[in-house]
Parts: structure tokens; C-alpha cells; sequence
């Protein structure tokens, strides 16, 4: 159902294989639906203009062993960051 969900390699001239992430759109909205979360914080500050900063997140929580479709996810979108 979901077409390129993994790791494609590419076999190189030098017989190395090459990961190339391409994810299939469909796939991340269900792995966000399932996995992901949005959050809004709001801190006292008295730097901010109304004492107030506002923060707001967005994550996607897995097991340690997924790190390289979690790799492929931040590559797809081009930001974020990882964090173990």
C-alpha cells in the first residue's frame, strides 16, 4: 500500500550501496497521524513585551531502532533536529 516507505539503495560502480530517501507523502501522514504531536507552551518572561513567550512544537516519537526513517522525515521536510 505504501510505495518506498524504507530505504532505497543504489548499487554504486564500486559495488557500496547508496541510501536515497525518498518517502512517499501518504506514508508520513500516516506515520505523523499515528506517531506525531503538536504542542504549545507558554512561559512567564519578563524580556517578552507581554511577560509572556509562546512555544510550539512539533514531534514525532518512535523506538531507538527507527533513527533512520526518523533521518529520512527530517530530510523530507529539510529542518529539525534529532534527539536520543
Amino acid at each position: 500500500m505504501f510505495k518506498n516507505k524504507v530505504i532505497i539503495n543504489k548499487i554504486l560502480s564500486d559495488n557500496k550501496l547508496e541510501p536515497i530517501s525518498k518517502l512517499n507523502p501518504y506514508f508520513i501522514t500516516v506515520l505523523i497521524e499515528a506517531e506525531g504531536s503538536f504542542s504549545i507552551t507558554k512561559h512567564k518572561d519578563k524580556r517578552a513585551k507581554n511577560e509572556i513567550t509562546i512555544g510550539l512544537s512539533f514531534r514525532i516519537k518512535m523506538l531507538s531502532n527507527e533513527i533512520e526513517l526518523l533521518k529520512m522525515i527530517k530530510d523530507f521536510f529539510c529542518c529539525g533536529h534529532l534527539s536520543v
